[in-house]
């Protein structure tokens, strides 16, 4: 879920899921390019495939999963945000994760309607926002800048790559890791292909560790609801 993006880079790793097929309005369109990518331990290599890709194209590049939502908080869409950082090399973002609400089952509606309980506070986990034509390298939460640049957080501060302060209140990453027990058992079927190198499924503990629900019915992301919905009858 991103607001004020031009293009997104899609490398998709279940094509038992008929992912392609749901993107094909967007496909048709030019607003998405999908490739497919088979076996394990390929994350890294899709991102900077993107990488490599986008340093003439696009000014600004994101890596992110599907379970993770970019939202700007102190600006109405992203590219807003990144006007007042054209300077720097990259921004590395926070997540603030997102429980089960309790919810067993999966039911119909958006993510971002269905699931609106998440962690008291960010985690020190995140992604980052990079300048293409000043980035060596991606990795699935960092990215490695020219002359050894550090990115800065969303004030602005040099940050290391790892830890740093917390900051979720410009601009944060909702992670929605597991969604409903149901949907999480999903996922821990299909088994981790993409980002890892070994089979080795999701833990029941793993679900555990990220059903974060401090903070209840957080209304942040209800903005977005009627304009996908909107959206979705025009890609039929």
């Amino acid at each position: 879920m991103i607001a004020g993006v031009d293009k997104f880079y899609i490398y998709d790793n279940e094509s038992e899921d008929g992912l392609k097929n749901v993107l094909q309005p967007y496909i048709k369109s030019g607003i998405v390019e999908y490739k497919y990518i088979g076996g394990k331990d390929r994350q890294i290599d899709a991102y900077n495939k993107t990488l490599k890709k986008a340093r003439k194209e696009t000014y600004w590049l994101t890596p992110i999963d599907i379970d993770e939502f970019i939202v700007p908080i102190s600006t109405k869409t992203i590219s807003e945000f990144l006007k007042d950082f054209e300077d720097f090399e990259g921004i590395k973002l926070n997540w603030l994760v997102y429980g089960s609400g309790g919810q067993k089952t999966k039911t119909d509606g958006l993510v971002i309607e269905r699931f609106k309980d998440h962690a008291q506070s960010g985690s020190v986990m995140g992604k980052v926002i990079i300048n293409p034509r000043r980035t060596v390298t991606a990795g699935v939460h960092d990215a490695y800048y020219m002359y050894g640049a550090l990115p800065v957080d969303p004030n602005k501060n040099r940050t290391p790559h790892h830890g740093g302060e917390i900051c979720i209140d410009k601009m944060r990453v909702n992670h929605y890791f597991g969604k409903s027990w149901e949907e999480f058992l999903h996922k821990k079927n299909r088994g981790k292909s993409l980002a890892s190198k070994t089979d080795r499924p999701y833990d029941e503990a793993q679900f555990i560790s990220h059903d974060k629900n401090e903070v209840k019915n957080d209304p942040v992301m209800d903005k977005y609801i009627p304009l996908i919905y909107e959206n979705l009858k025009h890609r039929e």
